[in-house]
Formats: structure tokens, C-alpha cells, sequence
């Protein structure tokens, strides 16, 4: 084992004992402060029985729909605003306020127009998806080296293939980001 993995496990494994150590000296109720061994054989049990499968399985299926509407929704949305300044700069400030008020916050509207299920909770996650999406994508199409550009158009690159080979080409790293991000941050929007 390398030495990193070492020094993780060692880290666990003072936390743990530091628990344990608190429980025996302090002695806590164990409503509130379980012993760890206590928790390890709750984990075990409920890792053996099918339920938490169930709903590992439900909401990853969710999460991953989530994810799709978000880039199906803020990958076009992004593109078009990294590829024209004039959009960019009239839409983008509206996206960033969107973008600073929680997606949980929208759940009574997405009730609404979606129902009780996971076509509101869908929603919810691919809404914020959405808005991370296309931010990071306008970013970084607006990021493209300029060097590049204007070689492309010395080359004889049409506009669309500039926008197509170089700008979402540097947007990518910026794209994989958001969606990496979209993928923990509505996890938890979802299990709510």
C-alpha cells in the first residue's frame, strides 16, 4: 500500500477510536452518541438486506435522468451564449441569479407542474444541472485562446468550425467539471 492510503486508514482509525474513547469516558446516551460497533453492525445489517439496494438502485437511476436533462438543456444553452458575446452578455447575469438561489427552493413550483414523483424530482435536479452546465460551458467557450481562433480563421476555418473544433473543444474541461459537480450536488437534492 502506498503511503497516502496508509495515512487515510490511520486517520479512520483515530477518529473511530477517539469515538469509542468518548463513549466509554463520557458515557453519552446512546440515542445520541452510538458506540461504533453499535453502528458497524447496523451498517452490516441494513447492507444485507435488499431495501437499501432498492433505493441505491432508484436513486442512481434518478440522478443519472437528472444529469441527462441537465446537459440535454445546458449544453445547447451554453453553447450558444459561449458563442455569441451579445447573448452572453445579456443572458449570463440572469443565469448567474438563477444559479444563486437553491434548486430546493423551486420544489413547490416543479410540484406543481410535475406532480408528486420523480418527474418533480427530475426536475429539481436537472433544473440546477442546467444552470452549472451552461455556465461552465459559456465560461469556458469565452476562455478559448484567441491565438487559436485566429489561426483557425487564418486556415480557412469556416465559423461554425472554429466554434465547433476550438471553442467547445477548450470548453470541455469546463463542461466535465459541471457535470462531475451536477452529479454530487443533485444527488443530494434528489434524496430529499
Amino acid at each position: 500500500m502506498s503511503g497516502r492510503i496508509l495515512v487515510v486508514l490511520a486517520g479512520g482509525l483515530a477518529i473511530i477510536a477517539a469515538w469509542q474513547l468518548g463513549v466509554v469516558v463520557f458515557h453519552p446516551s446512546p440515542i445520541l452518541v452510538p458506540r461504533p460497533f453499535e453502528v458497524a453492525g447496523a451498517l452490516a445489517a441494513m447492507l444485507a438486506g435488499s431495501a437499501f439496494w432498492v433505493d441505491l438502485l432508484a436513486t442512481s437511476g434518478r440522478v443519472l435522468v437528472a444529469i441527462a436533462i441537465g446537459v440535454a438543456i445546458g449544453l445547447p444553452i451554453g453553447a450558444a451564449l459561449g458563442g455569441s458575446r451579445t447573448l452572453r452578455g445579456a443572458l449570463e447575469p440572469w443565469l448567474d441569479f438563477l444559479r444563486s438561489i437553491p434548486p430546493v427552493l423551486f420544489i413547490p413550483v416543479f410540484l406543481l407542474f410535475f406532480g408528486i414523483g420523480d418527474g418533480s424530482k427530475w426536475a429539481v435536479a436537472g433544473y440546477g444541472a442546467a444552470l452549472l452546465i451552461a455556465l461552465n460551458t459559456s465560461s469556458g467557450m469565452a476562455s478559448a485562446d484567441p491565438l487559436r481562433l485566429e489561426l483557425a480563421a487564418l486556415w480557412g476555418f469556416s465559423r461554425w468550425q472554429r466554434f465547433r473544433w476550438i471553442q467547445l473543444g477548450e470548453a470541455a474541461p469546463y463542461e466535465g467539471g459541471a457535470v462531475d459537480g451536477a452529479r454530487f450536488l443533485h444527488a443530494v437534492v434528489i434524496v430529499e
